[in-house]
């Protein structure tokens, strides 16, 4: 995908005005956070870590003028791994990244790991694996769940806070380990379902789609197939 594919991609998949994706992918290229080059055909391709900020930036920021430096913070967050109850996300693209991964990291796994024929062949699986994740953001923090057999079900929650932040204190307390410098205000958590991510990385594989429900006829006729 070129970069204004991307755009569109992004506001089909998120349900969000294309004026408003536009605006946050200009900001994370003046700030050299997206994938640049030529214009028409000369314009690059964009990678799924692209993708991956864009998704970020659009999730954790409560002014779309600070998209980049969200996105500057969510690069730079880890997993906390040490809190109690903690259960990696079952998924085989979790369990290959490296400990210090950050939240874009997870985001870009998670978008590479969709962009593959076997999205297709294998839908069902793929539906389960990816459609059942719940991806948060705010400005500084991320979290991806996991729900197994639907949102009625107990999950898996994954955090991602930032590199300072001490690991061996619990969640409930995260907040109050931070020291000033990390002081933001009111902070808007936003929510997207896994199944978005489907919408991309089906874009960086079949290419621009005129709608979501040109997708979801694919992913249907898909399901379908599976099940004769």
């Amino acid at each position: 995908m070129t970069p204004g594919q991307l755009v569109k991609a992004t506001a089909i998949a998120l349900d969000i005005p294309e004026e408003t994706i536009v605006q946050h992918d200009r900001n994370l290229a003046v700030a050299g956070l997206r994938t640049t080059g030529g214009r028409g055909r000369n314009a690059p391709a964009v990678t799924h870590r692209d993708a991956a900020r864009l998704i970020a930036g659009v999730l954790g920021s409560v002014k779309v003028k600070d998209c980049a430096s969200v996105v500057q913070q969510l690069e730079q967050t880890r997993l906390f791994s040490n809190m109690t109850g903690y259960v990696p996300l079952p998924c085989s693209w979790f369990s290959e990244l490296p400990d210090n991964h950050s939240f874009i990291d997870a985001l870009t796994a998670i978008i590479e790991s969709g962009d593959n024929p076997q999205m297709i062949e294998n839908f069902p699986e793929f539906a389960r694996r990816l459609g059942n994740l719940e991806i948060q953001s705010t400005r500084s923090f991320g979290s991806i769940s996991f729900w197994p057999e639907g949102f009625a079900a107990t999950g898996f929650e994954v955090p991602y806070v930032p590199r300072n932040t001490s690991a061996n204190r619990n969640k409930a307390v995260l907040l109050s380990d931070l020291d000033w410098s990390h002081y933001y205000g009111m902070a808007q958590e936003r929510t997207i379902r896994g199944n978005c991510l489907m919408i991309l990385a089906f874009c960086f594989q079949k290419g621009l789609p005129a709608s979501r429900e040109a997708v979801f006829r694919v992913w249907k006729s898909a399901a379908n197939k599976a099940a004769a």
